[in-house]
């Protein structure tokens, strides 16, 4: 049995102070991933990968690969034990050589990869070798491609798009750039970095706001130099100055003053074994530098983080380990340290001493210095030694803008008539079939009012289409406090059996509860009828309605909606309302309001009935109370029994509110059990909940932002809100998508008047908010400090940002490619143009092109997501397609028939339609077949089969049309090639018999089968009649259809015609003397019906034309008379 492998997982690096021939600029990294058969390491092997200087091979780097535990390498490559970076110089040999046998080298095999990601050379294990035959064994040889060198001084740009938000939210930027070795580096208004990587999400924005960036790379003309502390100068003690467990001190800051352009490659960290094991996970991260070194260093924001890293000492003793870094900086002062990942079980060290005469800084080679620590007298080293660096360079500064847009109000009372469809803070959505879609008429002319509204079709989905749970959803609505709510709507509601429809609102406790159903025809387009709903028990800050259509698994009907409604009333009969729902013992149940300087009671409020059966409007109390306004007062609900307002079944709540004059302002409000309960979960002593309150009637709001996240690659950790209403955390305020459809929401509560300044977040980290900046939009505001927010000021009780894609000031659009093929236009037009409800008709915005001159015209550009209708238009509107009405590509919406399209937020390239047409143009080719020598038609019939069709024989039928003719007219594309045969039944067994003697019109495909072939153009076709099996019309013979040419004049001077009847082919043309001599010969090609010939030159006497065809020949007297 193979012994078991304790050691934890190492990828050791060699690398040798030999340098191949070429200089630093002609090398570039190239991947090296292991592989063992057997899963567990490479057991002592290692092979070395060499290029020849001076004429000799020479080692560039030995690898080798060393696992934790049996099977522990087991896996798809790569992992952190199974790949090695190498330095290799392009477009030279490398050979591939075991430096070292170890136990199994049998099991060992690897793969090498570019830097485009291309493999370009593989070893699979050599079952043969063995420890004795592996030394020394060459596996091959490989040449390696040319690097993508960059240059300095680097002249290239990003392209970052702009963004626009939906209300205030984080926006995210992306910026795309050709060269794979260049990286992005997103910088703030000082030119320090703020970010890095292809995306960069600034925080809420209620502003337009700009974001900046620039590419960098490293210079590859010069080398990798080295700074920092050393390890060579601290002490490896296992017993001074190391961590003593694996989560101390990860957090200590190191200053780093950058004065030059540079990637940190890669760093030394020293790694010391615990009876857990030597392994520390980690990764380091980058902060805004604050405060002074005198007085403890402070990091700001945190900027960007380094990718994972795992540092391995599988040994006993303390181990320095290199590790790779692969962090880039812009000139600027930054803090850097540690956060520790999960799997760590080693302790890294940390110097809490200076080697004797070293002092801060440490210099990083002229392109920067490790300044300080945030420890004030500066004598302690945190973790990272032995910096490798490179220099590098940056390109120019690009800005792009995020625009703010705000979302639509949700102020009470609440109304929509749909006008102008659904508004965004709506939601639409369906488990299966049919959504709901906004209107202006049903079918010609219904609708109800005589307005635009909303419904879902089942009857227009199609009878194979189930509709599940198709949902029309408000957003959020603040009905709090009112002594009565209602949602009202009017609709027509057409049923079929087995489909039903629901109206819902959200209770208190966030659950749908249902408030009606639809099951029997209600209204109709000419009389609809107006439904309302007493919804007093689901009041609350965030009430929402819905409408939810199911149509029972089979064909169903409709639902039509039209101004829908929430509002209510508030008595002014106080100015503190109390409103309870109790659970069924009612009598356990009071409360108490009192003057709490001076005891006073202002109102006692139960005990109260208990209930036999339960209801919600049974178990509801509502008090209003009047109290002085300068009064300091203090509110206590109690339950005798101690369990609260819950029975086991049913749960209860109350709420206080303050009656200002804008509103309800919230008191106290909770449900079910109390919070304080002396008696805890096991002893039943009464329990209550108690504030105390004034009448003061600061406004309190509500501000409703959401981002659209559907162009984004949604972070595990979530989408989040960061901004001055929570202290800036990114972590900490998860915006939330419970319907799935990439919305992201969260309301902000807050007073009125108050300026709130945020971003959104793709994740739970500042390196993930949304870039704004100048150049974003309005959406985007500076703070003052060069940072972009979204920024907005409360202006009222309740508010709703414009939905907003994430990293911009307005929603997401998605790009939309429309194509129109303009071949069988029969008129003449200069342009064509895309013209539809999206460009208000517009008859020159959106042109076309066709750049290859293939007569299919293209236009591609940005739409907003949704249903739009369009029609492709002549310059200007000069003319316009006219489309047929109840196609499939087609709606007509106000008598005018036009091109429908749902416009998603994925990108789209529409299918190649005929100018007037739903389809593609094609070619109307007209074919006919005599048969009456075909031996008899077959009772199966006529058919024709090519490459129009799929060449079956039964697909096609021909039709009698006279005589024994046969005719079909079949559709087949533009400027094609038609091959084809006539069939005599409907299988292959009756297909005309076709060879290269049949005649012209029999041509190889290729492969020795003959077809009739057919070039065709951007015209219709009519074939004329030919025989089947033959190249000539049916009906006449040789000597028939000879006879049916015509020479004149005849006799002749000299020149003479010769005139086609029915022969048909190419023809041999000789003129022949009366002794058998050709004296004239000539080829009468097919398709030219006459043939001039001169006999000018020939004496005067009596000749013969022969005509030759693949039939045979056939003689013509003509006399030559001078």
């Amino acid at each position: 049995m193979r012994k078991l492998y304790t050691l934890m997982a190492l990828l050791v690096l060699s690398a040798t102070a030999t340098f191949a021939q070429c200089p630093p600029a002609n090398k570039c990294a190239f991947t090296v991933y292991m592989t063992d058969a057997w899963g567990d390491g490479w057991n002592g092997a290692s092979v070395v990968l060499q290029q020849k200087v001076a004429g000799a091979w020479t080692s560039m780097d030995t690898i080798t690969y060393v696992c934790g535990g049996f099977s522990g390498c087991t896996g798809t490559p790569p992992t952190a034990a199974s790949t090695a970076i190498v330095q290799l110089c392009q477009n030279d040999s490398v050979r591939v050589q075991i430096l070292a046998a170890g136990t199994y080298p049998d099991e060992v095999g690897l793969y090498v990869k570019n830097v485009a990601g291309n493999t370009i050379f593989t070893q699979t294990p050599v079952t043969t070798l063995t420890p004795t035959t592996a030394a020394n064994y060459v596996y091959g040889k490989f040449v390696t491609t040319a690097c993508f060198i960059s240059s300095c001084p680097l002249t290239a740009s990003p392209t970052i798009g702009n963004q626009t938000s939906c209300g205030p939210a984080p926006v995210t930027f992306t910026a795309t750039w050709s060269n794979p070795n260049y990286s992005m580096m997103w910088v703030a208004a000082n030119g320090s970095t703020v970010g890095t990587g292809a995306s960069y999400t600034t925080g809420a924005i209620t502003a337009n706001t700009t974001v900046s960036g620039r590419l960098i790379t490293d210079d590859n003309t010069k080398g990798r130099v080295s700074g920092g502390p050393s390890t060579a100068l601290f002490a490896a003690s296992t017993t001074v100055g190391y961590t003593t467990a694996p989560t101390a001190n990860f957090t200590n800051y190191t200053g780093l003053a950058v004065t030059t352009p540079m990637t940190w490659d890669s760093t030394t960290v020293r790694v010391f074994p615990t009876t857990n094991g030597g392994t520390v996970n980690f990764r380091i991260r980058v902060y805004e530098r604050k405060g002074k070194i005198t007085t403890g260093l402070n990091g700001g924001a945190l900027l960007y983080a380094s990718a994972p890293i795992s540092a391995v000492n599988s040994g006993t003793t303390p181990a320095n380990i290199k590790v790779p870094v692969g962090l880039a900086f812009a000139p600027g002062r930054y803090l850097i340290n540690i956060e520790q990942l999960a799997g760590t079980t080693g302790v890294m060290y940390r110097s809490t001493a200076l080697p004797a005469g070293h002092t801060y800084p440490y210099n990083l080679a002229g392109l920067g210095q490790v300044d300080s620590v945030n420890f004030s007298t500066q004598t302690r080293a945190y973790y990272f030694f032995d910096w490798k660096i490179s220099e590098a360079c940056m390109g120019p500064v690009v800005t792009a803008n995020a625009t703010f847009a705000p979302l639509p109000s949700t102020a009470m009372p609440y109304t929509v008539d749909f006008n102008t469809g659904v508004p965004c803070t709506w939601t639409t959505s369906a488990t299966t079939g049919a959504l709901w879609t906004p209107k202006t008429v049903y079918g010609t002319a219904s609708s109800i009012n005589g307005t635009p509204f909303v419904m879902v079709d089942d009857d227009a989905a199609g009878s194979t289409t189930i509709t599940s749970n198709s949902v029309l959803q408000s957003p959020s609505i603040n009905a709090a406090g009112y002594d009565t709510l209602y949602v009202e709507f009017k609709q027509y509601y057409r049923s079929l059996t087995g489909q039903k429809g629901y109206v819902e609102v959200l209770n208190a406790a966030g659950a749908w509860v249902k408030i009606d159903s639809m099951v029997a025809t209600s209204g109709s387009w000419t009389a609809p009828v107006t439904k309302k709903y007493n919804v007093t028990a689901y009041q609350g800050a965030a009430f929402k309605a819905r409408l939810r259509f199911n149509d029972g698994g089979t064909f169903g009907w409709y639902w039509a909606v039209d101004d829908f409604k929430v509002y209510g009333t508030l008595a002014p009969t106080g100015n503190v309302r109390m409103q309870l729902v109790t659970d069924l013992y009612g009598s356990e149940v009071s409360y108490k309001i009192t003057n709490a300087t001076t005891g006073v009671v202002y109102k006692v409020g139960g005990p109260y009935a208990d209930l036999s059966t339960y209801s919600v409007a049974a178990a509801t109390k509502i008090d209003t109370i009047s109290l002085p306004l300068s009064g300091t007062y203090k509110f206590k609900i109690t339950d005798s029994y101690g369990d609260g307002l819950s029975d086991g079944t049913n749960t209860g709540w109350y709420r206080l509110v303050n009656l200002c004059s804008w509103g309800n302002k919230l008191i106290l409000q909770d449900t079910g059990n109390f919070p304080y309960d002396p008696g805890g979960a096991t002893t039943l002593i009464p329990c209550y909940d108690s504030t105390i309150f004034t009448m003061n009637c600061s406004q309190p709001a509500t501000y409703v932002v959401r981002v659209n996240m559907n162009q984004q690659t949604v972070s595990t950790n979530g989408v989040h809100i960061a901004g001055n209403f929570q202290g800036w955390n990114p972590g900490s305020t998860p915006m939330l998508d419970p319907d799935g459809d990439g919305i992201y929401e969260y309301t902000i509560n807050t007073t009125v008047g108050t300026a709130l300044s945020y971003k959104f977040i793709n994740g739970n980290t500042w390196a993930n908010a949304e870039g704004l900046g100048a150049t974003t939009g309005s959406c985007a505001v500076n703070d003052g400090s060069g940072n972009y927010n979204r920024a907005f000021t409360v202006a009222a009780p309740t508010g709703t940002a414009a939905l907003v894609c994430f990293g911009s000031c307005s929603d997401c659009q998605a790009w939309v490619t429309f194509n129109v093929n303009m071949n069988k236009y029969a008129g003449s037009f200069t342009t064509a143009y895309v013209s539809g409800t999206f460009n208000n008709w517009s008859g020159n915005s959106n042109p076309m092109s066709d750049a290859d001159g293939d007569g299919i015209w293209t236009a591609s550009f940005p739409l907003n997501p949704g249903l739009i209708e369009y029609k492709f238009s002549l310059d200007n509107w000069a003319t316009s397609e006219q489309l047929v009405a109840g196609t499939v590509c087609t709606m007509t919406t106000g008598g005018f028939t036009n091109r429908k399209y749902t416009v998603t937020y994925a990108y789209d390239t529409l299918d190649v339609v005929c100018y007037a047409k739903c389809e593609n143009c094609t070619n109307s080719i007209t074919l006919k077949v005599d048969m009456s020598r075909a031996g008899g038609v077959s009772s199966d019939g006529v058919h024709v089969a090519g490459n129009f069709q799929g060449w079956n024989p039964s697909a096609t039928t021909m039709t009698l049309d006279t005589g024994l003719v046969y005719t079909v007219t079949v559709e087949a594309p533009l400027n094609s090639t038609m091959n084809f045969k006539y069939i005599n039944g409907n299988t292959w067994g009756g297909a005309e018999s076709l060879n290269a003697g049949t005649g012209a019109c029999a041509v190889n495909d290729g492969s020795g089968n003959y077809n009739r072939e057919l070039v065709l153009t951007n015209n219709d076709t009519v074939v004329p009649v030919i025989c089947f099996s033959r190249c000539v019309v049916c009906g006449l013979s040789l000597d028939e259809a000879m006879g049916s040419v015509n020479v004149y004049p005849n006799p002749t001077t000299g020149v003479f015609t010769v005139e086609r009847g029915v022969v048909y082919g190419d023809v041999d043309v000789q003129v022949v003397n009366l002794q058998g001599q050709a004296v004239i010969s000539t080829v009468w090609n097919d398709g030219l019906n006459t043939l001039r010939l001169d006999g000018s030159d020939l004496p005067e006497g009596v000749y013969f034309v022969r005509l030759t065809t693949d039939q045979g020949s056939s003689a013509i007297r003509i006399a030559v008379q001078h």
